[in-house]
């Protein structure tokens, strides 16, 4: 936790000067906070026992919906409810649409609370292939979700090439959050969809979500 808090510090001391060098360090520090795999020891989402166990090949459901949840729910704790201590964010209600028929499954959902993000709003997202390697994808910052994710009116690229959006749009829970970020082929999306994003009560935060080939 200490060598976390220091990359925080650190984003802090040169935000100002330089909001693109606070990002690495940022990003450091939430793989410094993210729980590990019991497997290989590394960041959740690097091996094969990254998530968790998908009993029946894969299922269409959508995690978060009306409660739902199994044992192959991507998400981590702080990303299955809204929560709020000493009124700062440390829990956001998001979703996951599983589509099984497409390339990539969402492994892993991770909220960078109000106090780990240090005032930045960014979502990271990691792709990775099969074998756990990072690999290029078309991902997109989906605009506007309302439950559905079949399709969306706008879809954003990256600001950046590391895929990594800043975060704008509020949201107040109980009421669904406006966005989604999902993985592109073409104009087809060819990923799970992770959606119910945004800025709770309009506090800074961020999240870190990973996809994987299936």
């Amino acid at each position: 936790m200490s060598n976390a808090k220091d990359l925080i510090e650190a984003a802090l001391l040169v935000v100002e000067l330089n909001p693109l060098s606070a990002l690495p360090l940022l990003k450091q520090a939430v793989a410094e906070l993210e729980p590990k795999c019991e497997k290989c020891g590394s960041e959740c989402g690097k091996c094969d026992n990254a998530g968790k166990p998908d009993p029946d090949g894969g299922r269409a459901v959508v995690y978060g919906k009306d409660g739902y949840s199994d044992t192959a729910d991507p998400r981590r704790s702080n990303a299955t409810k809204h929560e709020m201590i000493n009124d700062k964010v440390t829990a956001v209600h998001t979703t996951v649409h599983t589509k099984p028929e497409t390339r990539f499954k969402c492994t892993n959902v991770f909220l960078i609370d109000e106090v780990a993000a240090g005032g930045q709003t960014v979502a990271i997202v990691v792709v990775l292939d099969k074998d756990g390697r990072e690999l290029p994808a078309d991902v997109r910052l989906a605009y506007e979700y309302t439950g559905n994710a079949d399709r969306f009116d706008h879809y954003l690229p990256a600001g950046n090439a590391r895929n990594e959006f800043v975060i704008t749009n509020k949201g107040w829970p109980p009421n669904l959050f406006p966005l989604a970020i999902c993985i592109l082929n073409g104009a087809a999306i060819d990923s799970d969809v992770v959606g119910n994003l945004g800025l709770s009560h309009g506090h800074h935060h961020g999240f870190k979500i990973t996809f994987q080939e299936r």
